[in-house]
């Protein structure tokens, strides 16, 4: 394929994913819109998943396929599709995940005819029973709407920040990156960051993009939460400091820039902080609900009176459910869940 003729590039990591990859593959294969190279970027799997993705290689021209020889990563794979990617839009898709077959040519239409820098939609998480939209379009609803929208008017896309089912031009992330030393909320950054750089992002109002919730012992990544809390609250918190100094470095008025990182702050908390607190808190291992619970407190106690105040209704329904957890718990931590309680 020359390199005139791309108009978009999907890059797709692929790590152990053996049981999904043919589908996630096959629903890019199957697109109305046909004129993309497809980046697979295998992160050693130890699997079937390369063997896979060879056979489709083999068959397609437009499937470009790179094997990593030791384990980055999700975020050093998609920085290496990133280096191979030669579209002027970029697409990601995680390898379990797959697309409405219209995906790519709604978005790329609506990014041309509306000269837009970002392209999102409606994503639907989907199980062996069922699929439901998520959850955040029913908190934002005008996320359910197709149009024009921008960081500042509609700050509910905070909620969204997931790289994944969204088109970026290729100017507007040209010079980022994903951080390897993140393995978990890695692409919160990438994305909240390029809608700080975008000037103008588009809202369809139709499903773009379906997130798998996988059972048992073959958890995707950002469900990995629940395996490794203590690591994954860490990366949390360092996110949480990265984008505040973010949002410093992009928006000028200290106002809007309060209010900006208090819904992303909202969303973390509820979404992503407390899933971890919550596995970790009711670990098996006394030494992971202590640890957990440690890690909260301490970035707790250094909030500014700011955001505290801001978040405040959060907070406190944070630590009613951390109270509900802790008759449950051991002494130690008991200790622990009183001194956040009953300051």
């Amino acid at each position: 394929m020359e390199e005139k003729s791309i108009k978009i590039s999907v890059i797709i990591p692929m790590f152990n994913t053996d049981e999904y990859v043919q589908e996630t593959i096959e629903s890019l294969l199957a697109q109305t819109f046909q004129d993309f190279e497809l980046i697979l970027v295998d992160d050693a799997s130890t699997d079937k998943t390369y063997e896979i993705a060879s056979f489709f290689a083999s068959r397609h021209n437009q499937i470009v396929l790179y094997k990593q020889e030791k384990n980055k990563g999700v975020s050093a794979a998609r920085n290496i599709g990133l280096e191979l990617a030669r579209g002027k839009y970029i697409f990601f898709v995680d390898s379990d995940d797959t697309l409405p077959e219209e995906t790519l040519e709604k978005m790329y239409l609506a990014a041309i005819n509306n000269h837009a820098d970002i392209v999102t939609g409606i994503y639907e998480r989907f199980d062996k029973k069922n699929s439901v939209i998520s959850n955040f379009f029913n908190i934002y609803p005008e996320l359910k709407i197709e149009g024009t929208i921008n960081l500042y008017e509609c700050p509910g896309i905070l909620y969204s920040v997931y790289s994944c089912g969204k088109l970026f031009k290729r100017e507007v992330i040209l010079q980022a990156k994903f951080l390897e030393v993140i393995n978990y909320g890695e692409d919160h950054i990438f994305t909240i960051e390029a809608f700080l750089k975008a000037h103008h992002i588009y809202n369809l109002a139709s499903t773009v993009y379906n997130y798998r919730i996988r059972d048992g012992e073959t958890e995707s990544l950002s469900q990995s939460v629940y395996k490794d809390p203590v690591n994954n609250l860490e990366y949390l918190l360092e996110i949480l400091r990265i984008i505040e100094k973010m949002l410093v470095k992009y928006v000028s008025e200290p106002q809007l820039r309060a209010k900006l990182f208090s819904i992303y702050l909202s969303r973390v908390l509820h979404w992503n902080i407390w899933t971890a607190l919550s596995h970790g808190l009711l670990s098996m291992n006394m030494s992971t609900r202590f640890k957990v619970l440690s890690l909260y407190i301490s970035w707790f106690d250094g909030l500014t009176p700011e955001v505290y105040e801001a978040n405040l209704s959060d907070f406190n329904v944070i630590n009613y459910k951390i109270d509900r957890v802790k008759s449950v718990l051991d002494t130690q931590t008991i200790e622990l869940c009183d001194r956040l309680l009953y300051k």
